[in-house]
């Protein structure tokens, strides 16, 4: 196992592409990355997580930061997974859809770069009552 900057722990068989996005979205108070894939060059980059209900409002932050508006990359998607068990937590996919490879491990560092933005963003913070990040990391994952 290693041990990220934010006190997460991912095991040896993660794909290191991952490493960057799963640290930011680790960093984002309320949410969990529970799975990954870069895709190998060949299928879409893809992270799993978890949140404590789809309405937590630093899922807010997650869905800026994958907005092309906002500076998130132009094909990415955010899926909700349903299920029918209300004891469970919400879980979400960030998808970068039909981007691979090179392409999609450069996109998921622009997700990190906005995810850091909105994260130290005065008016983000304050219109959306997100408590101020204080903590910065880097595209490697370090705090």
């Amino acid at each position: 196992m290693t041990t990220m900057g934010n006190n997460t722990r991912y095991d040896g068989m993660m794909d290191k592409e991952c490493i960057p996005l799963c640290d930011a979205i680790n960093n984002i108070p309320g949410l969990r990355t529970v799975g990954s894939c870069s895709g190998h060059g060949k299928n879409p980059f893809r992270i799993y997580m978890e949140g404590k209900s789809v309405q937590h409002r630093n899922f807010l932050i997650l869905m800026r930061a994958l907005d092309r508006r906002y500076g998130g990359p132009w094909e990415w998607q955010i899926q909700l997974i349903t299920t029918d068990m209300t004891e469970d937590p919400m879980r979400v996919l960030i998808s970068s859809e039909s981007s691979v490879g090179e392409a999609a491990y450069q996109q998921s560092l622009q997700v990190v770069d906005s995810i850091k933005v909105h994260l130290n963003h005065e008016a983000f913070q304050k219109a959306f009552r997100v408590g101020k990040y204080l903590e910065t990391f880097d595209r490697n994952g370090a705090i």
